[in-house]
């Protein structure tokens, strides 16, 4: 995931104790729970709460070391579907619940990161199928007695990767080789 802190430090504490997280589905879990359709998530989060949402020690001492006070946990929405999850949290003495409207805001955010997400999937998707179909397009080179042929593909650099160089290879009827490229 991406982590964004005005306090760097305490950015890089979030980073080092997310890749301790157990990457196993929890059904405690808030991700897990908003994946699964609930609309919203708030967690206020004592120790008493942590612990009982820890799969292992090691979570929850991520956990306490970044002290996550109140979080939200929303889903990303595309197109009728969860595709994602967004979780957005307060830590430190100073942390304090979420107002209402930042509530609506989360979600709003949510559905709009949903939609980006679900959009740059579908778009890598396409691409995916254009490449193949392009590669499917290329000739078979001949085997040939007088020269030895190869060829690589490279698709255009364009965004949709389609196009880019075309080549062929041919005996033509006097016994010379005919190159297309």
């Amino acid at each position: 995931g991406v982590v964004v802190s005005d306090d760097e430090a305490q950015a890089e504490a979030i980073r080092r104790a997310e890749k301790r997280l157990p990457r196993r589905e929890n059904p405690k879990s808030s991700v897990t729970r908003v994946l699964r359709g609930e609309p919203i998530v708030r967690i206020s989060a004592s120790r008493a709460y942590l612990a009982s949402v820890a799969v292992d020690d090691d979570q929850l001492a991520a956990y306490v070391e970044i002290d996550l006070r109140h979080a939200l946990v929303v889903p990303l929405v595309a197109r009728d579907r969860v595709v994602g999850a967004l979780t957005v949290s307060r830590t430190g003495d100073a942390a304090r619940p979420y107002t209402e409207d930042e509530e609506q805001l989360v979600l709003e955010l949510g559905r709009r990161a949903g939609l980006i997400v679900d959009n740059a999937a579908q778009f890598d998707a396409q691409r995916r199928v254009a490449e193949a179909l392009q590669r499917s397009l290329l000739p078979d080179l001949p085997i040939l007695d007088s020269v030895e042929l190869d060829a690589t593909y490279e698709p255009s650099s364009s965004a949709a990767k389609v196009g880019g160089d075309w080549y062929d290879a041919f005996l033509l009827p006097d016994g010379s080789v005919g190159l297309v490229i």
